[in-house]
């Protein structure tokens, strides 16, 4: 793997860990168009450590207060609620993301199957895409909003995330998508979808870490991806938290994901 070749992966995962485009689809796809080799499983340890990273930067009011769970009072009560959905959406998600996993891996190599999962996240974006726009941004940090939701939203969320194994299928397209279609506000389904993501990435780098049998000669290029998608990740959750509020963003996002699962499984199955 070439510096170039890392720095444009680090993009691509950067912006489509967060974005409702999906990231493994991208990732995919960018590395059968340009035959690119990352040499095991070391990059893909980094990039999840990166974009993890980005999630904890930009939530890290929202995390400190997690911490509250510990004490009495309405503060505490709200931050033991998060907990528990948080705890509620990742049951779901690891039994049916260990389940899907061999299959998943197999889909990964075939663009055909990659462009079938875009299509899905196109389908379920324009499903959801009128529920959007109807409130204002919102810049507070309080977990109030997230301890709205009920264990069973979070627990059918979780199912959405659990699906988004399969290459092409955005895991915050799909985990919005759930929200917004069981009534969940636009900014607080964006933002449980992100919260849920760091269990499941700290669970996806874990994973590979054991894998892990030493640095490539290519580490310090891929060391500079890794800064690359961290960057680009802060950038990407802050587009997301935006596009949820307004409908055009993702009605362009569902085109988006259309085009590019038509074109996917067109030349998958050349």
């Amino acid at each position: 793997m070439s510096w170039l070749e890392a720095i444009i992966l680090a993009i691509v995962q950067g912006l489509t860990e967060f974005l409702p485009v999906s990231s493994s689809g991208h990732l995919a796809l960018s590395q059968a168009l340009m035959k690119i080799e990352t040499g095991g499983v070391f990059y893909d340890v980094l990039l999840h450590v990166a974009t993890m990273l980005s999630v904890v930067v930009v939530f890290r009011r929202e995390l400190l207060a997690l911490l509250d769970a510990r004490l009495p009072g309405e503060d505490g009560a709200q931050a033991r609620k998060v907990v528990l959905l948080i705890v509620a959406s990742f049951i779901p998600t690891g039994i049916i993301g260990l389940s899907l996993r061999g299959l998943a891996t197999t889909a990964f190599d075939r663009p055909a199957w990659v462009g079938a999962g875009l299509l899905f996240t196109s389908i379920a974006l324009l499903a959801v895409a009128r529920r959007t726009g109807d409130e204002a941004a919102d810049g507070g940090t309080a977990l109030a909003d997230l301890a709205t939701l009920s264990p069973l939203q979070a627990t059918l969320i979780g199912v959405a995330q659990g699906c988004a194994v399969w290459p092409g299928i955005s895991r915050s397209g799909s985990t919005i998508a759930c929200a917004l279609g069981l009534g969940v506000a636009p900014k607080t389904a964006a933002r449980f979808s992100l919260m849920i993501s760091l269990p499941v990435i700290a669970a996806g780098f874990l994973l590979e870490a054991l894998k892990l049998e030493g640095l490539p000669a290519t580490w310090p290029a891929q060391a500079l991806g890794a800064v690359v998608a961290f960057g680009v990740g802060l950038l990407a959750i802050r587009w997301l938290l935006a596009a949820v509020r307004g409908r055009p963003q993702l009605l362009a996002y569902a085109a988006y994901t259309a085009i590019l699962g038509s074109l996917a499984i067109f030349l998958g199955s050349r």
